[in-house]
């Protein structure tokens, strides 16, 4: 199967409740990355929770091709629940858009 552009390579990911994650995203191909934003979704929907799961303080960067995110946070408490992370960037001079899904798994579950 073709692999889908708008999904990011890693996608899905899984993470377990309470870990602080690091992810960037590689524009293969692209000189210059910048003016990233970011939504994430949970469990499809339309409201953003960015400002409840990235870590404050830390602020979106980019170094030549590539976006790199503040830290997220899979929630505690949302184990059972997917996030999908929608990335938009600047990317050679064209709004692009990228999407990463984060698969949050209860830590004391057996799965």
């Amino acid at each position: 199967m073709p692999r889908n552009p708008i999904w990011v390579e890693e996608s899905p990911f899984s993470a377990i409740e309470g870990e602080v994650l690091a992810f960037s995203v590689d524009y293969q191909g692209a000189t210059t990355v910048d003016t990233i934003t970011v939504e994430v979704f949970k469990n499809g929907s339309g409201t953003d929770y960015a400002a409840s799961v990235f870590v404050s303080g830390d602020s979106h960067t980019s170094a030549g091709n590539v976006a790199v995110l503040k830290k997220l946070t899979a929630a505690d408490g949302d184990g059972d629940n997917s996030y999908v992370v929608v990335i938009q960037a600047n990317v050679d001079g064209n709004t692009q858009k990228r999407k990463l899904r984060i698969n949050v798994i209860n830590e004391k579950s057996e799965s």
